[in-house]
């Protein structure tokens, strides 16, 4: 390069230090070419160690699994909530696509499984009398 060579230029000739010169920029030149490939690699070492990898074992046998590949969920074995997971469960339809419908999907066997209709009569009979109560009474 045109500054080394200037450098060199300036030195004395006599004594071993003009044959030192070729030494020094050889040296140089490995410096910087070592100082490139550094420059090159460390990127792309850096996006080869930060890629995810495709081996990693995970629990999860596919993506629709109920728990989150990697994770444990706590779940509560009390007779209290197996009693509220049926009862939610038995509220779904399962017939119906909870992606077209999830009204329908979550709370269609509601109604049907908790006898609204049956207790209907009692409710009707109940506000009956207690209207019937207040008309009588003034």
């Amino acid at each position: 390069s045109p500054v080394l060579f200037l450098i060199s230029s300036d030195l004395p000739s006599e004594g071993g230090l003009q044959r030192n010169t070729s030494v020094h920029k050889a040296s140089l030149s490995v410096a910087m070419l070592l100082v490139m490939s550094l420059l090159v690699a460390s990127p792309v070492l850096f996006l080869i160690s930060s890629a995810p990898s495709a081996n990693k074992n995970t629990p999860c046998k596919n993506q629709d699994d109920d728990v989150t590949c990697g994770t444990r969920v706590k779940t509560c074995g009390s007779t209290a909530c197996r009693d509220a997971g049926a009862r939610m469960e038995s509220s779904l339809t399962w017939k119906v696509d909870p992606c077209k419908d999830f009204y329908r999907f979550a709370c269609g066997g509601w109604g049907r499984r908790h006898g609204l209709y049956a207790q209907q009569a009692h409710v009707d009979a109940e506000i009956r009398h207690l209207l019937e109560e207040r008309t009588r009474t003034g």
